[in-house]
């Protein structure tokens, strides 16, 4: 048992710190969509303004060149190595700990508090990326040198405080519960209702169709949590809770614009969710089926 749990662990890093890797510069991306407008000294989460995928692309570009769309990529992965890892190992060690592990709602509950232990854990690293990102925004006179994550983290801690490093954590593990159950639940389900409608199609096209399904669900369930988390993650964010932080973001753009970031903003975070999600999955199957 041990060992089978060691090998979910080690094998669901792996396939995160895979996929994040290969995604990151739409992570990037998504990241500059969610800060745009978001002053470092704003009094709320920040006045969201319009502004198109294409155009954000296009200044990151002018502004910092190829670089831009993988800075922080080491962050990224040393995220997904503690929260990818945290996630897939703990699902696993809890489901094996209950008397009827096949169950919808055992397998719910394992997800719901695997992702709120992941999220929680990767909150330091989930902080350090959106601090890095909202840095190489600024002006160079204006950034605190957030260039790595090692002097982010440091920087951090030494000027705001530990508590500085749990900030968006509540929205964070929202979202990582939500995630989580797209994840292992949605997954699970979808990939074996597909066999049953689909007998005589290959192993991949069943894997890679549950995969999808699970991807566009999980992009439009974590989208409003992750909005929220990024907001109150970002330096000069006011302290405040996630309520306060939600009717601040609703009242000034509407519930759409506010939490979804509208077509655009849901387009971008998909574009960097979506292959996340269907990487990560494929990946873990063809681990597991490697290594069985």
């Amino acid at each position: 048992m041990a060992t089978q749990l060691l090998r979910q662990l080690v094998l669901g890093g792996a396939g995160s710190c895979a996929s994040a890797f290969l995604v990151h510069p739409f992570d990037v991306v998504k990241l500059n969509l969610q800060l745009r407008g978001m002053a470092p000294c704003a009094s709320v989460c920040g006045d969201l303004q319009e502004g198109s995928q294409e155009n954000v692309i296009l200044r990151m570009w002018r502004t910092g060149g190829p670089g831009s769309f993988v800075k922080g990529a080491g962050t990224a992965v040393a995220r997904q190595a503690v929260f990818g890892t945290t996630r897939v190992g703990t699902f696993h060690w809890l489901l094996s700990l209950s008397n009827n592990p096949s169950s919808a709602g055992v397998k719910l509950a394992c997800a719901s508090l695997s992702g709120i232990i992941a999220g929680t854990a990767s909150n330091p690293l989930d902080v350090a990326l959106v601090r890095i990102s909202q840095d190489s925004r600024l002006p160079k006179e204006q950034r605190k040198g957030y260039t790595n994550l090692r002097r982010t983290l440091c920087l951090m801690w030494k000027e705001e405080g530990p508590r500085s490093l749990f900030a968006g954590v509540v929205p964070n593990a929202m979202r990582s519960v939500a995630l989580q159950i797209s994840h292992q639940v949605v997954y699970t389900y979808a990939k074996a209702s597909l066999v049953k409608v689909l007998p005589n199609q290959k192993k991949n096209v069943v894997q890679a169709a549950a995969s999808t399904v699970a991807a566009l669900i999980c992009s439009f369930s974590t989208m409003p949590c992750d909005t929220l988390k990024t907001a109150q993650m970002r330096r000069g964010a006011k302290r405040q809770n996630v309520a306060a932080c939600a009717a601040a973001l609703v009242q000034d753009k509407g519930v759409w614009r506010g939490l979804w970031g509208g077509w655009g903003g849901l387009g971008a975070y998909a574009a960097r969710q979506a292959p996340h999600t269907v990487l990560t999955l494929l990946f873990i199957d063809k681990l597991n089926a490697l290594f069985r």
